[in-house]
């Protein structure tokens, strides 16, 4: 079921060079408060445990800009970044 569902899942996408700019940008986005909540860790301002997604920004964002209104998240516990993004990000 899943090797037929893959072969129908296109090899190649395009964007805009404007679209490509706001995903890059979401990216940066995401980096900069990943950046900021490892600073404020280090400074003790946040406790318990802190797990990072420095360098795993692309696939956030190409995930969840892939996502239609039926698709469903289901993520792990380095993924806070999708959440902040969902609930934040498209208001910008």
């Amino acid at each position: 079921m899943i090797d037929e569902l893959i072969k129908t899942l296109p090899t190649q996408i395009s964007v805009t060079r404007e679209q490509g700019i706001d995903l890059l940008y979401k990216m940066l986005l995401i980096r900069r408060f990943e950046e900021k909540a490892a600073e404020m860790y280090t400074k003790s301002k946040i406790r318990g445990f802190l797990h990072l997604y420095i360098g795993e920004e692309a696939v956030s964002v190409g995930v969840l800009n892939a996502l239609t209104s039926n698709d469903n998240i289901l993520t792990t516990y380095r993924s806070m970044d999708m959440l902040w993004y969902v609930v934040s990000i498209p208001d910008l």
